[in-house]
């Protein structure tokens, strides 16, 4: 379009209107300052139009601004700021479109206009035939990593389903000891939850699949306990102390639980990371009001470096991490995404030396 339009500008000391067909073949659809009056839409097999006789013809028309005229030609008349127009088809070896001149009192550039004309049409087939090559291309490279993922998500199963068989294994043999029973049932949650994600990128390339939240109620003080013993072991590996600090009884929200333990436990690895030799406290607070609404506040307290400036001015956004082998850097970059669709909010409050606080707020009632 802008070499178009500078081209034109150059031959013609003018812009004309440039209308392509659609995918369909069935409407003259207006490109650049057309392109947001939708009124200028015309369908090729309209009897009014010359603009569209133009293209079914494919042959040159006069185009003037009378009560007689189809409302869309005058219309393109009008944003040409003329009373005559001359309309060209782009028709080589495929009907593609139709040019529209402003006609100047004692000036002939028809045969110019023609050989424009022409030479445009070559060149819009050959963008076309280009663009149907890259969907086709694009197409084909789905196809293989919609295949490749499949094919991940199969064998990724598979030891899962050996680790669950082991799991129920020790859970008969452990069943008079209710504290490991207790730690085997959540790690067994936590399995089922990692299969659960597995199967979601399965599906990701269907269209069909609803992959919205899922509101229900639930106490967060108990999710919030299942995360915390989860990372004990993790604590440990680190060198970090772990804190548990909840209000008091049940802390009843309408979420979608198995996002928000997502984005606890990508919360709560980082901090561990962050704290060697330090502490994590996990906190959860209610009667928190924000705009208006009622809601409670989960908070994950590290007592490490903090975060330097030029961290905290990217902290949304994907990015490689800096923390070595094994880390994507996503971390973060989904814990926005995934509160944003649970209808919340986070925040974080860092100083350097004293550590980092992220506190994500989630309404009562999800919103409609």
């Amino acid at each position: 379009m802008d070499a178009h339009r500078v081209a034109a500008r150059s031959l013609f000391n003018q812009v004309p209107a440039l209308l392509l067909l659609d995918d369909e073949g069935q409407i003259l659809r207006p490109t650049g300052a057309l392109e947001t009056d939708s009124e200028v839409n015309i369908r090729l097999n309209s009897s009014t139009s010359a603009i569209a006789m133009s293209l079914r013809e494919e042959s040159a028309q006069t185009l003037t601004d009378t009560p007689t005229a189809a409302v869309a030609d005058r219309q393109v008349l009008r944003i040409l700021n003329a009373v005559e127009g001359f309309c060209v088809p782009l028709s080589q070896g495929e009907r593609t479109g139709v040019l529209v001149f402003a006609v100047e009192e004692g000036v002939n550039h028809e045969f110019a206009m023609r050989t424009y004309a022409q030479e445009l049409a070559k060149r819009i087939v050959v963008c076309r035939r280009e663009l149907i090559d890259e969907r086709a291309s694009l197409d084909r490279y789905r196809q293989r990593e919609e295949k490749r993922l499949r094919e991940i998500v199969h064998e990724v199963n598979n030891p899962l389903s050996i680790v669950h068989n082991y799991l129920h294994i020790l859970e008969l043999r452990l069943q008079h000891e209710p504290s490991a029973t207790e730690q085997l049932n959540m790690i067994g949650a936590e399995l089922k939850r990692a299969g659960d994600l597995i199967q979601r990128i399965k599906e990701t390339a269907d269209l069909d699949v609803d992959d919205s939240a899922m509101f229900t109620e639930f106490d967060v003080n108990e999710l919030i306990r299942r995360i915390f013993e989860l990372h004990r072991g993790y604590a440990e590996d680190h060198q970090v102390t772990l804190h548990l600090e909840l209000s008091l009884g049940m802390l009843p929200v309408t979420s979608d639980e198995h996002r928000l333990s997502q984005v606890l436990n990508n919360l709560m690895r980082n901090a561990i990371e962050a704290s060697k030799g330090q502490d994590v406290t996990l906190l959860s607070s209610s009667g928190v009001f924000r705009e208006g609404l009622e809601g409670i506040e989960i908070a994950v307290r590290d007592t490490g470096p903090g975060l330097p400036r030029a961290v905290l001015d990217k902290l949304a956004e994907p990015k490689e991490s800096n923390k070595g082998a094994g880390h994507a850097g996503l971390g973060l970059h989904i814990v926005h995404r995934i509160v944003g669709e649970l209808k919340g909010s986070i925040d974080v409050r860092t100083m350097t030396g004293q550590g980092t606080t992220f506190t994500v707020y989630l309404p009562l009632e999800a919103p409609l």
